[in-house]
């Protein structure tokens, strides 16, 4: 990330975090950043072994895209904490409902806000757009693809948070997105099985001083 985006904007990006983890007016049960990062990391880490299993080029993109994937929350959560609080009060950790608790109070998404922060950072569109659409996939112009796989590696990352077992992730996936991925059901959890070491490991490099456990 810093080599894409630039040492000052990443030690921005740490100041700010450090003040969204000590905002009074969100809960702190709601809102821990180091479970936000858990997070995005697990994200990041499944949606590149899920381009490396589609055979993609470039998979460190996806790591990245998946790592920066809801940096528009910790903008909502600076910019308008109040109502960033309605929203997570309303969708009670259920991750599927956040963009339409967001359309409803917000009248935007995380995904919109994120998008548009890293397209004022500089960052090329093969990342910011994948960002914006990654809720609605189909909505992705010139990256589709990377826009469904990361809609895939967030859905499964929700649904381990949530307590569901990836059966019932994986049958609720429709088949012709796993034809436009390339992929099977038997790979996808397979690859979820892999995520779990390597997950633990990129944490480990990003943010030595957490924990996890």
């Amino acid at each position: 990330a810093i080599v894409v985006v630039g040492i000052q904007d990443v030690y921005n990006l740490v100041v700010a975090t450090c003040v969204v983890d000590r905002f009074a007016k969100i809960p702190a049960d709601l809102v821990d950043m180091t479970a936000f990062w858990l997070r995005s990391v697990h994200c990041g880490v499944i949606a590149r072994l899920l381009a490396k299993e589609c055979g993609v080029l470039n998979i460190e993109r996806l790591f990245l895209i998946g790592l920066l994937h809801d940096i528009g929350s910790l903008v909502l959560y600076q910019a308008v904490p109040e109502q960033a609080m309605q929203v997570l009060l309303a969708i009670r950790q259920d991750r599927r409902s956040l963009v339409d608790a967001e359309q409803t109070i917000l009248g935007f998404s995380h995904a919109e806000v994120g998008a548009e922060l890293m397209k004022s950072w500089g960052l090329p569109d093969s990342l910011y757009e994948p960002v914006a659409w990654y809720w609605k996939p189909e909505g992705a112009i010139a990256y589709k693809l990377d826009a469904h796989i990361l809609h895939l590696a967030s859905r499964l990352v929700d649904d381990k948070e949530y307590g569901r077992p990836i059966e019932q992730t994986l049958v609720e996936v429709a088949d012709q997105d796993l034809d436009l991925l390339r992929l099977s059901r038997p790979q996808i959890e397979r690859i979820m099985a892999q995520a779990e070491d390597e997950f633990h490991h990129v944490f480990e490099q990003l943010l030595p001083h957490k924990h996890y456990h």
